[in-house]
């Protein structure tokens, strides 16, 4: 996982990693799109907020002096309608980025050699000796099915 922070000020790192990896850069565009919609979101909660606290500040004293606090309450229910809303929206951006966030690969190494899979990457080095087997060996899944260890119908 690529942390939020590291996307938005490493963009370009960040872009050059999955096009080495062979992946779509789109999703990345449309990921910063939505963290700076995320960001405007959660800045006006943040004023909606300051302003309904200084508006109960206020109500609250002109109530104590028996005046009328008409305007005051009714921007205060506008505000938290205003702000429920918000927070909807605030949420489904958040679940949408961080279900992004936990899909993105990790960022390669500069000295990682660039290709789509281990045919386009040269090999470097290598040690031990290589196993040889009598008989051909079976991929986990099938002897898991074999020995009856592993159900993948359920």
């Amino acid at each position: 996982m690529i942390d939020r922070h590291n996307i938005r000020e490493n963009t370009k790192e960040v872009k050059e990693s999955f096009k080495n990896r062979g992946e779509d850069t789109k999703i990345l565009d449309q990921f910063l799109k939505k963290d700076i919609r995320w960001r405007e979101l959660k800045k006006e909660l943040d004023d909606f907020r300051a302003e309904r606290n200084t508006l109960g500040k206020k109500i609250s004293e002109l109530k104590k002096s028996n005046k009328k606090a008409d305007k005051e309450i009714k921007r205060s229910g506008e505000i938290s309608k205003e702000t429920k809303e918000k927070e909807e929206e605030v949420e489904k951006l958040e679940k949408w980025l961080k279900d992004n966030e936990l899909c993105f690969p990790n960022l390669l190494s500069p000295t990682t050699p660039k290709g789509k899979d281990e045919t386009e990457n040269p090999e470097i080095r290598t040690w031990g000796k290589v196993k040889k087997f009598a008989k051909d060996v079976l991929p986990h899944d099938e002897l898991g099915k074999m020995y009856g260890v592993l159900d993948f119908e359920r």
